[in-house]
């Protein structure tokens, strides 16, 4: 990882509707120089352009001169008296650029993508999403928080840069790692408390332990979670039985659940009769 400046870039803006298809990948930070084709000779363009909020662009002009000729230049081998406008890319996500072209009855659209940069706050090094070599840990294996440093030291020394953990949040009776028992508190595996503390003094807790093992380890961390996949001793299921599919409100279902049902009691009724074998013994025989 090194720390890089931000780059220019020069987009040619063209009378070809095959544009709109096109991703121009960049980076945060980064400037972009929207310059006309010389095939609108004269014609001016309107330009307008969003980010990836859906908020407008300002545009700042930019004089022929700004580029130099190894930078970009135009089939003519200059820019002659054209003017260009430029804008600075300041967060991740696309941005969307329109131009109305005096030669086509339909405006042009094309996008620029600006890829995140992470900056690492021990020493403010960045790393693009290309720089990236992630591992995923169960958070549930990874043991309480003052254990985590060892953990992940293999992790870096491994030549990871990076740690996916699974839901930090409390899982149900499954252990399922992606089945919550609640959302709004932290699992009990990371031993933040005695758990009477509530959930944002948790998530305090657990935000400065975690920069301090990434000062320690130079690694990054995410997670992620799927809010719809809960345990079913969840509580906002009993509060909220609407919120989930059940036969009342999608009885299409019914079938299914008679089938489970059946499987279920089946095997209940094997318990004590049957006897359960070692498979490859019958094989032996």
């Amino acid at each position: 990882m090194a720390s890089s400046p931000s780059s220019r870039h020069v987009l040619q803006l063209t009378n070809n509707p095959e544009d709109k298809i096109k991703i121009y990948r960049i980076q945060t930070g980064d400037t972009v120089y929207l310059s006309k084709s010389c095939e609108f000779g004269e014609f001016d363009l309107c330009i307008s352009c969003k980010d990836p909020t859906d908020e407008v662009v300002a545009l700042s002009k930019t004089k022929a001169d700004t580029f130099s000729d190894r930078v970009y230049e135009y089939d003519n081998g200059s820019f002659g008296a054209l003017t260009s406008c430029s804008f600075v890319a300041t967060i991740a996500g696309p941005y969307a650029i329109t131009y109305k072209s005096p030669l086509r009855s339909e405006d042009i659209s094309i996008t620029v993508l600006a890829d995140p940069v992470i900056k690492s706050d021990k020493n403010g090094v960045t790393m693009s999403i290309d720089q990236i070599a992630v591992q995923t840990h169960l958070t549930k294996c990874c043991g309480g928080m003052d254990e985590w440093e060892e953990v992940f030291e293999v992790t870096k020394e491994s030549g990871y840069n990076m740690v996916h953990l699974t839901p930090i949040q409390e899982l149900g009776v499954s252990q399922s790692s992606y089945s919550l028992h609640s959302h709004l508190k932290l699992s009990k595996s990371l031993k933040l408390g005695d758990g009477a503390l509530s959930y944002e003094m948790e998530m305090q807790r657990f935000g400065k332990k975690l920069k301090e093992i990434h000062k320690s380890t130079e690694l990054f961390f995410l997670t992620d979670l799927v809010w719809n996949h809960v345990s079913i001793c969840n509580t906002d299921i009993n509060k909220h039985p609407e919120s989930y599919y059940n036969l009342h409100n999608t009885p299409n279902l019914i079938p299914a659940y008679l089938i489970d049902r059946s499987i279920a009691k089946f095997a209940n009724n094997l318990k004590g009769i049957a006897e359960v074998r070692d498979l490859r013994s019958f094989g032996e025989r």
